[in-house]
């Protein structure tokens, strides 16, 4: 990870360069964001003003363009040395932003970039690949894939499958799938023991479930001792519905037998605590 340069008393003393780079940068104007780089006297204070740092995120201007994916943005923030490896307060680097927001052509531009690397890790062993996968973004994994990008685990274990499971695109996962060296991690599990089957259950992710299923994943690894991580915390539960989707599925699967009667409804997923995605398909920084 790299720090962003202290930006010079030059700079502090006119916030306003700040906030109109800021500005520029959320609004996609390139040409503004060259000129108020520009207006920098030396290229100390340039190269600071371009690697600044906002308090409240930890996003320089780099991480603002790719996030809005703005990648006419890209180009003058790189001609005055803005840093691709800097982590925001979340520990993504720029690219990492761009993959999530399924923004090829900044991911496409900080790649051609000399400086930036297409496999940039995260704090948790995160790659831009898993992001884009975790974000169900199709277009930027197959990028990212062509450009070299892997999907080996993170920190936790969790592998391309465990991500992409969570972001319920079943035209992602059928294209993982049909990859070798992806579909035979289709059983494996995480260092908690939740294999990507787990992910897709306990998030309600019924498109993922399906992909999963029609690719003959192994549905006995819901043993005993882990379908307690199914069931859901209260009849409150927010995915409700997915979830009675997910227990059809599963019965319809033949491969597990679903123990209900008229008092006692199927078990329902929840997300386990050690499961690190919710829902909207944001990692959790817990």
């Amino acid at each position: 990870m790299a720090t962003a340069e202290p930006i010079s008393k030059v700079c502090l003393s006119s916030p306003s360069a700040i906030e109109r780079l800021y500005k520029s940068c959320d609004g996609g104007r390139g040409d503004e964001v060259e000129r108020v780089l520009e207006g920098r006297v030396t290229q100390e204070d340039r190269t600071a003003l371009a690697n600044y740092k906002s308090k409240e995120t930890g996003f320089t201007p780099l991480h603002r363009v790719c996030h809005h994916g703005h990648h006419q943005c890209i180009p003058p923030l790189l001609k005055q040395n803005a840093d691709p490896h800097i982590w925001d307060h979340c520990g993504f680097a720029p690219i990492h932003c761009a993959a999530r927001g399924n923004h090829t052509a900044c991911v496409e531009f900080l790649i051609n970039s000399r400086d930036c690397d297409v496999n940039e890790k995260t704090q948790f062993g995160e790659t831009p690949f898993l992001i884009a996968c975790l974000s169900g973004s199709l277009e930027v994994a197959r990028y990212l894939y062509d450009s070299g990008g892997y999907g080996e685990e993170d920190s936790r274990g969790n592998n391309v499958l465990h991500y992409a499971a969570a972001s319920d695109s079943a035209q992602l996962l059928l294209w993982l799938l049909s990859i070798h060296d992806f579909k035979a991690l289709i059983d494996s599990p995480n260092n908690e023991g939740h294999t990507p089957l787990h992910h897709a259950c306990a998030l309600g992710c019924t498109n993922s479930l399906s992909a999963l299923l029609h690719h003959n994943v192994i549905v006995s690894s819901l043993t005993p001792s882990t379908t307690h991580l199914l069931h859901p915390s209260s009849s409150s539960h927010p995915h409700t519905l997915s979830h009675s989707e997910v227990a059809r599925q599963l019965g319809n699967s033949r491969c597990y037998e679903i123990v209900a009667d008229s008092a006692t409804p199927p078990p329902l997923p929840r997300v386990p605590t050690s499961t690190p995605f919710n829902r909207e398909g944001i990692y959790s920084r817990n």
